[in-house]
């Protein structure tokens, strides 16, 4: 979970190092000319993923916490409680949460770079609200997918 907190904002802050600090005249400067409002969003997300990471390492330190001290006082039925816990599907809602944000930050990363090329050869699609629409569209379709699998697998156990 550490590496996936320490991707989450390396990420985040490349990007605004490369973004935010371009020079006058280069490509980084016009993709934050172009795409201020979507590399915020991505930003937040990625941010928001990095925090999810963090909130599942800390709760699997509590566990483990837990877990070793019931094994340590010989309650071998507590530590298996705990273990169940601990492998409950809602124990890892966190993790997905996580997986989450960091999908749509990456995601609307690339959907600047991708939206600053076409503006080249498409200005009149891209000066439209369609790629905002689209972005919108997607984290909308994988959040439904995202719940519906969770609900799936709690009715599952």
């Amino acid at each position: 979970m550490g590496i996936l907190s320490a991707f989450s904002i390396g990420a985040l802050s490349a990007v605004l190092w490369k973004v935010a600090g371009a020079e006058d005249n280069s490509w980084f400067q016009l993709v934050h000319a172009q795409n201020k409002g979507q590399i915020i969003v991505a930003s937040v997300f990625m941010a928001a993923a990095a925090l999810q990471f963090y909130r599942q390492r800390s709760l699997l330190a509590y566990y483990y916490g837990e877990i070793a001290h019931a094994r340590a006082m010989r309650r071998r039925k507590l530590s298996r409680e705990w273990l169940e816990e601990a492998n409950e599907w809602r124990t890892w809602i966190n993790y997905r949460w996580g997986f989450y944000c960091a999908f749509m930050g990456v995601a609307g990363y690339i959907l600047s770079l991708v939206r600053t090329e076409l503006f080249r050869y498409c200005p009149q699609i891209v000066t439209s609200w369609l790629p905002e629409i689209a972005y919108v569209s997607f984290c909308a379709v994988c959040f439904a997918g995202w719940a519906g699998r969770g609900r799936a697998e709690r009715m599952q156990n």
